[in-house]
């Protein structure tokens, strides 16, 4: 079994037996403790699972678990900082935790009383299916509340709409329509539902209709408090540490950085490789259907016959009135046959037959461009990205190591080879 596929399977099934080691209120085993927080078995594998969607580990060799480990201490470091700080109560992060929060659990609304209720396989019917029972639940959930639409306040906006008169600012604070304890204003409905004045085209009753039907289905799914569920906290929790982590660097770390000139001059020298341009080829092509016509070709030009004629007699591509000249190309413009054959050519010299695709080419590399370098002024917002990652990188490393000095890091290595014996198999 690879690599790849013991991670797939593994992150899949894997349940190792919990012994008398120490675990959460959930019942999670604890792999690490750092002060007053822990890293259980479940976020080891959630880190690996994400890492597998990022990056391919089927090249790794034996996984070093303790890498993924000390990963999540330093990240546990930085998120028990920020909490320390309160940044937790920050309104930018209760608002996307709030945010968070109801889009999950309207997907888990939807998942339970629409989904789960699907019989039909065939993708199409599926739909129709989807789209009835959802019909179905929110007229039942329309029932079940209190909606109130003010028909009078709509007429009169439909009178301004015909008349070409802009909407009166004094009634943007009227409320047109309520579900149970929420309110739509003209001002909101104007805004943040259409995105634009009202006009002849836009029916207002339409825009009402989706807001309530909106606000219906949010409020039933924050009434069914997932929150209480574990793994929905857990996914809640991650977000919001994600969140507390990039906040904290955002704020704490990133103002200490300084680049100058200077700097960015420093850092274009020392990593100029990174700046190169790209490997350009000035190349011919003739390009035929059969294969025995491309083979009669190349041997003709292999005992010195001109090239350029035979791409204006026989090529069927577009370069075949220019004697086969396609000029100057970058190589992720060529196909992928082509990238296979083009860098083991000297200029001047004609490659074989090349199948790509249902034709078969001939390739002469011209010439090939000489390893030159972008300018700095024309890379400079990329040298200021690049110099500000490789600050903050350190920084950030700096800062995590001076957290270690005072930290209580505590790592379960028993449990831990326990894990990493089951990847590594």
């Amino acid at each position: 079994m690879t690599i790849k596929n013991k991670i797939i399977y593994l992150l899949l099934i894997i349940h190792i037996t919990i012994s008398s080691c120490a675990t959460t209120n959930d019942g999670e085993l604890i792999l690490v403790i750092v002060n007053d927080a822990t890293i259980t078995k479940d976020d080891l594998i959630y880190s690996l699972n994400i890492t597998h969607r990022r990056e391919d580990l089927s090249s790794a060799g034996r996984l070093d678990i303790h890498k993924y480990i000390q990963k999540l201490v330093d990240e546990k470091l930085i998120i028990n900082e920020a909490r320390i700080a309160g940044l937790e109560n920050d309104p930018e992060i209760k608002n996307k935790v709030n945010a968070f929060i109801l889009r999950e659990s309207v997907t888990k609304l939807h998942e339970e009383e629409i989904l789960s209720k699907i019989k039909t396989k065939d993708t199409k019917s599926r739909k129709e299916e989807e789209k009835n029972i959802s019909d179905e639940y929110l007229k039942n959930l329309r029932s079940k509340s209190t909606i109130n639409i003010n028909k009078g306040l709509i007429d009169e906006i439909y009178k301004l709409i015909n008349e070409g008169r802009e909407i009166d600012k004094n009634i943007y604070d009227n409320v047109i329509a309520s579900v149970n304890s929420e309110n739509l204003t003209v001002k909101e409905l104007v805004k943040n539902l259409s995105n634009k004045k009202p006009t002849k085209d836009i029916k207002l009753e339409q825009l009402i209709d989706a807001w309530i039907d909106r606000k219906l289905i949010d409020m039933e799914a924050l009434s069914r408090n997932y929150l209480n569920n574990t793994e929905f906290r857990k996914k809640v929790t991650r977000y919001e540490d994600k969140l507390l982590k990039n906040l904290f660097i955002k704020r704490i770390i990133a103002p200490q950085i300084r680049i100058e000139e200077d700097d960015l001059l420093t850092y274009y020298e020392k990593n100029k490789s990174k700046y190169l341009k790209p490997v350009e080829f000035k190349i011919k092509q003739i390009t035929v259907k059969n294969k025995e016509k491309a083979q009669e070709i190349l041997d003709a030009i292999q005992k010195g016959s001109d090239f350029s004629w035979f791409a204006k007699k026989f090529s069927i591509d577009i370069y075949s009135e220019k004697g086969g000249d396609a000029g100057w190309l970058k190589k992720e413009s060529l196909s992928e046959p082509i990238k296979k054959v083009i860098d083991s050519l000297k200029e001047g010299e004609i490659s074989p037959i090349i199948e790509d695709g249902d034709v078969y080419r001939i390739i002469k590399l011209s010439e090939r461009s000489k390893e030159t370098y972008e300018t700095f002024e024309k890379v400079k917002e990329d040298i200021i990205r690049d110099c500000f990652n490789e600050k903050i990188t350190e920084l950030i490393n700096d800062y995590i190591n001076k957290l270690k000095k005072d930290s209580h890091i505590s790592i379960n290595e028993e449990e831990v080879k326990r894990f990493e014996a089951q990847f590594n198999i």
